[in-house]
C-alpha cells in the first residue's frame, strides 16, 4: 500500500465524487419550488408555474448533460463511449418497441388513477390547452436527454468499465431507484426493474437514444393519461 495515488486512482476517486454530486445538486438547487422563488417578481399564477416547471427540466437536463460530459472527459471517456452515437439502430429499435408496446398502456392506466393525482401532472394547473400539453410535452424531452446522459451514460459505463456487465448494470440501477425516493413506494420499486431494462438496452445496442425515447414516452404517456382523466382539469 503506497500513499501516493495512481493515475486510474484519482480518476477513478474522480469519478465516484462527481457521481454522487451531479445528481443531488440538481435535486436541491433546480427544483421547481428554487425557480418560482426566482421568478415570483416577475411572474404570477400559471405563468409563474409554467416558467418553474420548464427551467427545472430544462437547467436540470443542461445541467446533467454538461457535467457529466465534463466528468467523462476529466476520467477519460470519450462523448461517443457515453452512448451518444447511433450505436446499432435496429437494437434501438427492437427494444424499444419491445418495451413499450406493453409498458406505455399500464403507465397509462396507473396515472388514470385518482391516488396519482396529486403527483401529476408536475404543473399544477387547472387549464390545458394544447400549447401547454406541447410545452409540457418537450421539456420532458430536454430534462430526460440529460438525466440519461448521465445515469445511462456516466453511471452505468463507467461502472461496468471498472466492475463488470452485471455488477455495473445493478450498481446503476441502485443509484437509479435512490433517485425516486422522493416518488411513492411503488415507483420507486418499479425504478428498480426499469433501471436494469434502461441499462440493457443501452449496452445492447451501443447507444442511450432507446433510452432517451422510452423514457420520454414513458413521462409524456403518465401525464397526458392524468391530464385527459381528472375530471378538475379543462383541456382544449
Amino acid at each position: 500500500m503506497t500513499d501516493v495515488w495512481t493515475l486510474p486512482e484519482w480518476r477513478t476517486a474522480l469519478a465516484f465524487a462527481g457521481i454522487s454530486l451531479i445528481y443531488p445538486v440538481y435535486h436541491y438547487a433546480l427544483q421547481a419550488p428554487q425557480w418560482r422563488a426566482r421568478f415570483a417578481h416577475r411572474y404570477g399564477g400559471d405563468r409563474l408555474e409554467i416558467a418553474s416547471v420548464l427551467a427545472q427540466r430544462y437547467a436540470g437536463g443542461l445541467w446533467m448533460a454538461l457535467a457529466s460530459l465534463a466528468m467523462a472527459l476529466a476520467v477519460g471517456l470519450s462523448p461517443a463511449a457515453l452512448g451518444l452515437g447511433l450505436g446499432d439502430p435496429l437494437r434501438s429499435l427492437g427494444w424499444l418497441l419491445a418495451v413499450a408496446l406493453p409498458l406505455l398502456p399500464l403507465i397509462a392506466r396507473g396515472a388514470a388513477q385518482p391516488k396519482r393525482w396529486g403527483m401529476y401532472p408536475q404543473m399544477r394547473l387547472q387549464q390545458w390547452s394544447r400549447r401547454r400539453q406541447g410545452l409540457n410535452a418537450l421539456a420532458w424531452g430536454g430534462y430526460l436527454l440529460g438525466y440519461e446522459i448521465f445515469f445511462r451514460g456516466l453511471c452505468l459505463v463507467w461502472l461496468t468499465q471498472q466492475f463488470g456487465f452485471w455488477p455495473g448494470i445493478l450498481a446503476s440501477s441502485a443509484l437509479y431507484a435512490y433517485a425516486h425516493l422522493h416518488k411513492d413506494a411503488g415507483e420507486t420499486f418499479g425504478s428498480v426493474a426499469m433501471g436494469i431494462v434502461f441499462a440493457l438496452m443501452t449496452l445492447h445496442s451501443g447507444s442511450i437514444w432507446a433510452a432517451v425515447i422510452l423514457h420520454w414516452l414513458m413521462g409524456v404517456a403518465g401525464e397526458q393519461s392524468a391530464i385527459l382523466r381528472n375530471p378538475a382539469l379543462r383541456r382544449g
